[in-house]
């Protein structure tokens, strides 16, 4: 029987450049309803090793992660698009001034065609108390993280940027690496100890940018700060210096989430 686009979605993984790494534990199996005790170390230690990736501010190789992105685009049956890497989000921000409509199927096609075909594959295979725990595990312990720091990125652009932050919004959708981190780890689990999907490639292109803009001719990224500092419930917080920097020079000061002047520290 011929597979549904769907399924094919949910399975196409396009050799990512995985499949001679050993399996880092027991794999999971169709039908399993609890986790051995190995399983249940590695979903802890896989959480801490996520956590400590997308927040990290170490150069990467842009033609890694250009990879993915490309692999990304392939399993929705889209061709390579225009790369255009961007210093910073305030950089990007400026990028946008003047356009009034930003092609979404794309980022549709990519983002809810992927996610709702991944989910539904591995809802089919493993059992509601299994999945749940793995989300408690893996999405919920780097969600809060993820989301604060997201959010301090995008009040940072501030006040006095308004119009520049409501164009980038709501009509190019730029989309936050750090907030979308907690659900793209979470499948990634499954990819690494169930079976491979196609949302790995995504998954992997996350962890090394800050966030971008998916158009179907042109996709947008935006390279990681070259400064992170945070406390301990990962809110931005520095308390003599900017708490977010980035290549271009535009960053910012915080004191535990709260955006501050220079002249208060």
């Amino acid at each position: 029987m011929k597979k549904s686009r769907r399924e094919s979605w949910a399975n196409h993984a396009v050799g990512g450049g995985r499949k001679d790494e050993p399996a880092p534990c027991p794999k999971i199996v169709r039908g399993e309803d609890r986790l051995t005790p190995e399983q249940e170390e590695y979903t802890h230690r896989f959480a801490q090793e996520r956590i400590a990736a997308i927040l990290s501010t170490t150069a990467i190789d842009t033609s890694v992660a250009e990879k993915y992105l490309r692999r990304a685009y392939h399993v929705v049956g889209l061709e390579r698009p225009r790369i255009r890497w961007f210093a910073s989000p305030m950089a990007l921000a400026m990028a946008t001034t003047g356009i009034s409509v930003w092609d979404t199927r794309t980022w549709d096609a990519i983002l809810l065609g992927l996610e709702d075909s991944v989910e539904e594959s591995v809802r089919l295979g493993v059992s509601s108390s299994l999945w749940d725990h793995i989300k408690i595990n893996v999405w919920q312990r780097i969600e809060s993280i993820g989301a604060n720091i997201g959010d301090g990125i995008s009040n940072g652009i501030g006040e006095i940027e308004v119009n520049l932050r409501l164009n980038l919004w709501r009509q190019v959708r730029f989309w936050q690496a750090y907030e979308h981190e907690s659900w793209l780890a979470f499948y990634r689990f499954f990819s690494d100890v169930f079976e491979p999907n196609a949302l790995i490639h995504l998954a992997m292109l996350n962890e090394m940018v800050s966030g971008y803009c998916l158009g179907r001719d042109e996709a947008w990224l935006v390279h990681k700060p070259t400064r992170l500092e945070y406390d301990a419930q990962g809110r931005l917080h520095s308390a003599t210096n900017t708490c977010i920097e980035y290549a271009d020079g535009w960053g910012f000061y915080a004191r535990h989430g709260v955006r501050v002047s220079d002249d208060t520290l």
